[in-house]
């Protein structure tokens, strides 16, 4: 399973790699985030909170960074959403950045002109919305939902993406397919697109971690102002990921032979 992957390799590097400090780490709203500290300095990672109806009572022990990445591997979705964070916040002290562009999932698929029929796994509305109003393209999109609260006459329930992603060019999944544990299945029933880019807040994920998963690109944000970005989060509002203070960035995933 790609998110048990990612944990080990995550705590595989932190035991042969840097010393780093778990600094804090919060489960606010809409956003998870987990905060450390090594000699490069000091770096975020965020993991969205999907919706649950479920109360969590739990009494905690004292945390360590190992100890809230082992939660990847569990069941419980508030638990794993902070693993996330976690693993993202190694993966944003350890990515070289210097191999990143400056471009966003429209970036990647517009400069590809063999992407005719696209499939989003979550409702990315604004990227969905860009595409559908540039002029000659006429893309044929397909925009699956899970969350039942996401309303909209052109979404498609996403029990259906199991007969439709294996017509698709081009599969843009939102990161909290890692959350939820169903990244596996899209990737199975999406072997035929030519292009898989794991897109979102929840996909800062350390690119060499994916090797060989069947992803192609992520897409992400780098938090920049992390004290900033912290107070949004803590009065509910994700502002500091999608404003000035973070950057958008996408990275080739290579396989073992690059």
């Amino acid at each position: 399973m790609i998110v048990d992957d990612l944990a080990d390799k995550t705590l595989e590097i932190l035991k042969n790699g840097d010393k780093l400090t778990l600094k804090e780490y919060s489960i606010a709203i809409p956003y998870a985030y987990v905060i450390v500290e090594g000699e490069k300095g000091v770096k975020m990672g965020v993991s969205m909170v999907l919706d649950s109806k479920c109360h969590y009572r739990r009494d905690f022990d004292e945390t360590s960074l190992e100890s809230i990445i082992e939660c990847a591997k569990g069941y419980n979705l508030t638990e794993r959403t902070l693993a996330m964070a976690a693993i993202n916040a190694v993966s944003q002290y350890y990515i070289d950045f210097t191999e990143s562009k400056n471009e966003d999932v429209l970036d990647l698929i517009v400069s590809d002109k063999d992407i005719k029929k696209i499939g989003f796994v979550g409702n990315i509305a604004p990227v969905v919305n860009e595409l559908r109003e540039i002029e000659g393209k006429n893309y044929e999109i397909y925009v699956f939902e899970r969350n039942s609260s996401s309303c909209g006459a052109e979404l498609i329930d996403d029990t259906f993406e199991y007969r439709l992603l294996p017509e698709m060019d081009a599969v843009i999944i939102t990161g909290t397919t890692l959350v939820n544990d169903t990244i596996d299945a899209v990737l199975e029933r999406s072997k035929n697109a030519k292009l898989k880019i794991l897109t979102g807040p929840t996909a800062q994920i350390n690119p060499d971690f994916l090797k060989n998963s069947g992803i192609t690109h992520t897409a992400s944000t780098r938090v920049i102002n992390i004290d900033k970005t912290v107070t949004d989060l803590k009065h509910g509002s994700s502002f500091g990921i999608f404003s000035r203070n973070s950057s958008k960035y996408s990275m080739k995933v290579k396989d073992n032979n690059e």
